[in-house]
Order: structure tokens, then C-alpha cells, then sequence
């Protein structure tokens, strides 16, 4: 079995942006390694927020993945790691991980076919950002 990502990247913002990041990273652990005791292409459902969260597969290691669902369909083409989610305002951040901590209580999933959910082979690299 591969192990989970875990590393929170760095995020230059203000101090309120920052803690909500690092809060939202470690309860998108805490979901990843509820997904990972489930079978493989496991989607978790977020309907009041409208979003999906799985995880991919990238250089064997896990990371969780996120994309908006619209009219009922995961809209992969704007799929994104947990992990690249830089930009996204502090209060943005609680929300999500409000709702990712609420997933965990309820945790309603869906089958996807995994290699459908593959949006990724390698670990993707943004110009100007440090790792």
C-alpha cells in the first residue's frame, strides 16, 4: 500500500490565511486516510458544498484531490490537488474544511471507475512556487 502525502506546502499569506490552510490540510489527511480504507476510485460527496474529493496516485504516493460537482457530474477538467489550492482566501479555506470535517461524520461516497480519477502521472510544478 502507498503511503498518503502529508507534507502542508508553504502558504505566504496573512496569519488568519495561513492557520485556515494548515487546518484545511490536516483535515484533508484526516479524509484522505479515511478514503484510502476504502476500495480504490472511492469518491467523497459534498453536496452542500458541490464539490468531490478522492485521491490520486502520483509518483506512489496518495494526494487528495478536489473538483467541482456540476448538474451531478464531477467536472474533472478543473480538477485540482488539496495541495495547490493556493489563492483561496482564509474564510474560503474554514468553509471547505468545515465541510470536509462534516464528510467525515457522515461520509457519503460513490464508485467511480479509478482510472477515470487518474487526472494526473506526475506531480504537477508550478513556475515561481517553492515546494
Amino acid at each position: 500500500m502507498f503511503p498518503i502525502n502529508t507534507d502542508i506546502p508553504g502558504y505566504g499569506a496573512d496569519t488568519h490565511t495561513i492557520e485556515n490552510w494548515q487546518w484545511f490540510q490536516a483535515v484533508g489527511h484526516l479524509v484522505a486516510s479515511e478514503l484510502l480504507t476504502k476500495p480504490r476510485g472511492t469518491v467523497a460527496i459534498l453536496a452542500e458544498e458541490e464539490r468531490a474529493y478522492w485521491l490520486a496516485l502520483i509518483e506512489e504516493q496518495y494526494y487528495l484531490a478536489t473538483a467541482p460537482v456540476i448538474e451531478g457530474e464531477i467536472y474533472l477538467a478543473a480538477a485540482a490537488l488539496a495541495r495547490d489550492l493556493v489563492g483561496i482566501c482564509g474564510d474560503e479555506l474554514a468553509y471547505m474544511r468545515s465541510g470536509l470535517a462534516s464528510w467525515l461524520l457522515d461520509q457519503s461516497t460513490l464508485q467511480v471507475e479509478a482510472r477515470q480519477l487518474q487526472c494526473w502521472q506526475t506531480l504537477p510544478t508550478y513556475a515561481g512556487w517553492d515546494d
